[in-house]
């Protein structure tokens, strides 16, 4: 159902502190508010007293990254990303949309599986369709100027949706453009390709630092979701991407339910 909104339960014996935060938004796409509103890594980021820098930080990210880049705080209401293919032979077409989920310090964590129209809906709730569709025009045209004729592969450009001073909602329409076949890409191929017609759920990347932690969380989950195939496509259940064993601290794993 639409209106769930999933929670993954650990054993009380593997862990005391609270369950790893989900990512799925099914209550916020159902009602058009999100769930989770997190600030982006900006300026604003660099002005929090939890997030001081060292002096000796400061002084060597420049020299590291080469150049520093500050922005405007924004009041970010979700992450997403539009995902596109260079032919690099003049050629970029748009493959699809990815809605995904970072950390708090903004590091990924995974994203929502399901159709596009699923995906998109809010999105389009909270901009409107035809700031969406333009926006999607826009940068297509924009990589085709810029990377069409010099790069072969996937792109994927990150954006996200941030409330205004007036209470109305807009789009940041290019974040960072990652040139590499991305999360938001695996996520919307496994969509396209693994899941049941109407299924939704989640795809992620979780690490536990202590051993065997990992392990007890996937024996967990897959007594928990036990997975369920139709038509040789997930309806429900947990699925993992990658071995697990009692040394295991990273795992990547679908959850559909």
């Amino acid at each position: 159902s639409s209106s769930k909104v999933m929670a993954e339960k650990v054993p009380s014996t593997t862990s005391t502190r609270a369950p790893q935060r989900r990512l799925m938004f099914r209550r916020g796409m159902s009602a058009g508010v999100p769930v989770q509103n997190t600030r982006p890594f900006s300026a604003r980021t660099f002005r929090s007293p939890s997030r001081r820098i060292s002096s000796a930080t400061r002084a060597s990210s420049p020299n590291k990254q080469g150049t520093v880049s500050i922005e405007c705080g924004l009041d970010k209401v979700h992450d997403l990303a539009m995902e596109f293919y260079s032919d690099g032979e003049g050629h970029v077409t748009y493959e699809g949309l990815s809605v995904f989920s970072t950390e708090k310090k903004g590091s990924y964590s995974g994203n929502v599986l399901g159709s596009q129209e699923y995906l998109a809906t809010p999105i389009k709730r909270w901009i409107g369709e035809d700031v969406y569709l333009r926006t999607q025009e826009a940068v297509a045209e924009a990589l085709k100027g810029i990377y069409g004729n010099i790069y072969r592969g996937y792109l994927g450009v990150d954006m996200i949706v941030y409330k205004t001073k007036d209470g109305s909602y807009a789009l940041h329409p290019c974040i960072e453009i990652n040139m590499r076949y991305t999360m938001g890409m695996v996520a919307l191929r496994l969509s396209q390709r693994y899941l049941a017609p109407h299924a939704i759920g989640d795809f992620h990347i979780t690490y536990d630092s202590k051993v065997g932690e990992a392990y007890e969380r996937h024996r967990f989950m897959k007594g928990a979701y036990p997975l369920t195939i139709e038509n040789g496509k997930i309806r429900e259940g947990y699925l993992s991407l990658c071995p697990v064993t009692k040394e295991t601290k990273y795992r990547a794993y679908i959850l559909v339910v």
